[in-house]
């Protein structure tokens, strides 16, 4: 073992129980693992079972019960629910379970039962407040459109996709400015996140009771399926033992209102009866309650914690912030080595957006925390262990922050995926479609993005020897743009990161060398893998062959486009390059046809901080628009009323879709024994596409 992280991978004794290492994973688990089983699936099991095999010593595992009735929104219906009561699924609790403990780690369920009972804080009669979760999706509905101002009309006959959009309409996206609307009636009683179930009433009287008994029969049904302890949630936008802590939650006005000491009553009591209940040797952790701007203070927070220190084992602790901006300091280890200074004993777990290593391992060797819980870090990378035994955190996949593990868009395609990690959906099969290498070959790449790099590093590490035709002079094919646009900084990290990795991996790379079948024929090559790529197309829309520019060719090129330009589309690539041109002081108006821009980005975290970027870079949207005519200076476009519109601009930037570079790539059939075709030049997709697809070609080489 490497003394590189050694910080990392020291084990750590929580009260009768030693943990393997510092690490523990959230509750964090990739939504569409599961299908419709009620226990822990395969997927499930080699997800978690995945993760402990690569250092992960303590599982925190969601506990969700039939959320198809609870939550009203598009993607929920496809998580897991699972049904921990039903004798027939308890077996399949303990395999789980004993699944983890073979590679001696823990793990311990959420153990709050607001998904199960009909029970809330406050008396539903008074005012509900906003709800947290839609304030949490703030900027979801972007750049107001002054030609469709809300409430604005239905969207007009043909303009945006038939699919109808589950979330437009809920936010009204002013930067930082959120305003919560209410969902449809029936949703927000059937409890969407940070709401109650439906029917549910106010907690008073012998409830509170009703309450505790209830969750030590839960702890209790898990103790006697072999997990080793439980966790319970105290953040207070998900669960009603936290939102009794936060005065801006908690409006009661009888003793478990008002002061802290009254707020903090019933949860204290209720940890105190769980711990006393379950016995010593049982781990029994918490999430910190949040600390924020008229909430829970730090000092309140810090007197809750060192009154529940006798009863609690282990605390995760987490600084939550805007997604996709970067933050060098880890706050939320800040904050743990405040609550430390201020005399709280309780191990603390952080989560961070600490995307490497050796900056974990400094927080714990700093004192600052106990160990760490980077849910995103364990998901793109399926050789942790090895990393950390060899201390080689230069091989580390950084995330990109794309948040396909929790969907790929509001309307499917209900399977969690990495961008980055292609194993990530498939671990349970995975291993079934690597064919054994009988010999070593010599294998031509042709291409050098993102999926023709990952082949050849795949290949490198199967014993083949790979070479990258590059017909450019640098790597990186259509994720060259993230050296331009500073929002694109996750991406520009992971470019940088391939092309160290052809260095670290001696893998032979031929850059401006434009491949010919001749050439890879000459050399007796034994395979060929084509990742030409695809080209930009244009839309179908009158005069959009006149447009200087698309979706591409406009990165590094900003000082030939004119001051006032219109971009043609509301997909990602239309919206990146929107802001890309805004961030570099042009005029910019995007026309889409849909209600909101970036709708093809994970709807959770992704569509609002695109829609966000736009608002702040001051882009103009011209929502459930359909162009019509692009000429000289002008484009032509219906607006939602079915109002014909005229924008004056200097440059008109056309996006739609890309057209497979096939006859490029089949021209390469003949040129070796083996041949194969990646990425987009097969079918346009994402870089998620080309990866998985330059991993499944090269376990079969």
């Amino acid at each position: 073992m490497s003394d590189r992280y050694k910080n990392l991978t020291e084990p750590l004794v929580l009260r009768n129980k030693v943990l393997k290492s510092r690490f523990i994973y959230p509750v964090a688990q990739p939504h569409f693992l599961q299908a419709n089983e009620l226990y822990p699936s395969d997927p499930i099991v080699a997800y978690y079972t995945n993760r402990c095999k690569n250092g992960v010593a303590l599982i925190l595992l969601h506990d969700l019960t039939e959320l198809t009735q609870r939550y009203g929104f598009a993607d929920t219906g496809h998580f897991a629910m699972y049904d921990i009561d039903d004798k027939g699924c308890q077996n399949g609790f303990t395999q789980f379970a004993e699944y983890v403990h073979y590679y001696g780690s823990m793990v311990c369920p959420e153990l709050n039962i607001d998904n199960r009972i009909p029970l809330q804080i406050n008396d539903p009669n008074a005012d509900p407040g906003p709800n947290p979760f839609l304030v949490m999706m703030q900027g979801m509905g972007g750049p107001v459109d002054e030609d469709n101002l809300p409430p604005g009309p239905p969207m007009m006959p043909g303009a945006g996709s038939d699919k109808p959009d589950p979330i437009e309409g809920l936010i009204d996206g002013a930067p930082g400015m959120p305003k919560p609307h209410k969902l449809p009636e029936g949703v927000m009683k059937a409890g969407a996140p940070g709401a109650p179930m439906a029917g549910a009433r106010q907690i008073e009287g012998d409830l509170f009771e009703y309450y505790i008994q209830a969750t030590i029969k839960h702890a209790q049904t898990y103790q006697s399926l072999n997990y080793d302890g439980g966790y319970l949630c105290l953040a207070k936008h998900n669960f009603m033992i936290g939102k009794f802590l936060c005065p801006k939650e908690n409006r009661r006005t009888d003793e478990y209102g008002g002061s802290l000491e009254n707020r903090m009553r019933f949860p204290v009591e209720l940890i105190k009866r769980i711990r006393e209940a379950m016995g010593e040797d049982w781990l029994f952790g918490i999430e910190c309650p949040a600390i924020e701007e008229d909430g829970l203070t730090l000092e309140e927070c810090v007197t809750f914690l060192k009154t529940v220190e006798p009863y609690v084992d282990f605390m995760q602790l987490r600084v939550m912030h805007r997604d996709h901006e970067p933050y060098p300091v880890c706050e939320s280890a800040e904050l743990s080595a405040k609550i430390k200074e201020m005399g709280v004993n309780i191990p603390t777990f952080v989560s961070t957006y600490y995307k490497d290593l050796d900056s974990l391992n400094k927080i714990i060797a700093d004192g600052k925390v106990d160990g760490v819980a980077p849910g995103h870090l364990m998901i793109c990378n399926e050789n942790m262990g090895e990393i950390l035994r060899n201390g080689n955190g230069e091989d580390l996949n950084p995330c990109i922050e794309c948040h396909c593990c929790r969907g790929t868009s509001s309307t499917g395609d209900w399977m969690s995926h990495c961008t980055i990690n292609p194993l990530i959906g498939m671990e349970h099969q995975a291993f079934r479609f690597v064919e054994p290498v009988t010999r070593q070959k010599k294998v031509a790449v042709i291409g050098g993005g993102p999926g023709g790099m990952k082949c050849a590093m795949w290949l490198k590490e199967r014993g083949h020897t790979p070479v990258i035709f590059e017909a450019t002079d640098e790597l990186g094919g259509q994720i060259k743009s993230a050296n331009y646009p500073t929002f694109k900084w996750e991406l520009k990290r992971y470019l940088d990161f391939l092309k160290n990795q052809m260095v670290r991996k001696d893998i032979e790379v031929r850059l401006n060398t434009p491949a010919t079948p001749e050439m890879v024929k000459a050399e007796g090559f034994d395979a060929v893998v084509v990742a030409v790529g695809a080209s930009p197309k244009l839309p179908p829309v009158e005069g959009a062959e006149t447009a200087k520019w698309n979706g591409v060719s406009i990165y590094g090129n900003v000082d030939k486009i004119g001051q006032n330009v219109v971009v043609i589309g509301g997909a990602s690539t239309a919206a990146e390059a929107a802001c890309y041109l805004a961030e570099n002081g042009k005029n910019v108006t995007e026309i889409c046809r849909q209600g909101r821009i970036a709708y093809d980005l994970n709807p959770i975290r992704s569509i609002g901080y695109m829609n966000s970027k736009a608002v702040q870079l001051g882009v103009k949207v011209k929502k459930q628009a359909k162009t019509v005519k692009i000429e000289p200076g002008k484009v032509t476009f219906i607006n939602a009323h079915g109002i014909e519109r005229v924008l004056a601009c200097d440059d008109v930037v056309v996006t739609g879709g890309f057209q497979p570079n096939a006859a490029a790539a089949i021209a390469f059939a003949q040129s070796a024994p083996e041949f194969y075709m990646i990425g987009d030049c097969r079918q346009p997709g994402t870089m998620r596409h080309a990866i998985r697809d330059a991993y499944a070609v090269a376990m079969q080489i």
